[in-house]
């Protein structure tokens, strides 16, 4: 057997037997090159066919990780990040990275929102966390004249939570467009992924009960954490 089979073979075991449980890190290249006594494009094929077949992931300047099993998610279930998360048993994490309030540029945006080009309109930029991993990127923006004013230091880690209780928005359906695209270097950075990596982008339009849109939001998830799921119908 080569030594590339063994160490693979060696890490799907202890996986198998959860001595290397979901997010735990492997030893580093240099410990496995010192264990097996190889060379370390030997290790880095190994690591390699363990990512290609689903069991590690890599995170840069961090190491190699235990994946976790995909998380499903149901296209036809309109809940926010936080709530599914909870859902799961899993503590949300989000980190804020940009809040805009402008009336200028997004013209394609505000067309969506049915909004004219001087209006204003809000920006969020969010990366969601499971434990310590980026998953997904959302970027939002959101319908001034149909909800109001926002205080999104008092908004939590919940935006649809908010415009529920503390803006009385009705929210009532989404229609969403899917598409694979590769990850440019502002989605790289933040979902720590390499730049041409595939990313699945979701564009959802979200309504209220008077069937009017109050919100754009653009999410970009990692190619690998996420499975969907959709329940389809046939025309009779």
């Amino acid at each position: 057997m080569s030594k590339t089979k063994q160490i693979e073979n060696y890490i799907i075991a202890k996986i198998k037997e959860n001595e290397y449980q979901e997010g735990n890190r492997l030893p580093t290249e240099a410990e496995l090159i010192d264990q097996f006594n190889v060379s370390r494009m030997t290790v880095n094929k190994a690591l390699n066919i363990l990512k290609s077949k689903g069991y590690i992931y890599s995170i840069r300047g961090k190491g190699t990780f235990v994946k976790q099993k995909a998380l499903n998610k149901k296209l036809n279930e309109l809940t926010s990040f936080t709530e599914e998360m909870k859902n799961r048993g899993i503590i949300p994490i989000t980190k804020t990275i940009e809040i805009a309030y402008t009336s200028i540029g997004y013209e394609e945006e505000k067309k969506s929102l049915n909004l004219k080009k001087e209006d204003k309109i809000y920006k969020l930029v969010r990366v969601r966390y499971n434990e310590q991993k980026p998953i997904a990127l959302d970027i939002t923006f959101l319908n001034e004249k149909l909800i109001g004013k926002i205080d999104f230091s008092t908004m939590g880690s919940s935006l649809y939570e908010y415009l529920q209780k503390d803006l009385g928005v009705d929210i009532d359906y989404s229609i969403q467009k899917i598409r694979a695209i590769a990850a440019d270097e502002f989605l790289a950075a933040h979902l720590e992924i390499c730049v041409g990596e595939p990313v699945l982008k979701i564009s959802s339009v979200t309504y209220n009960g008077d069937k009017l849109p109050f919100e754009l939001v653009h999410t970009y998830y990692v190619h690998d954490i996420y499975e969907f799921e959709q329940v389809c119908k046939r025309s009779r």
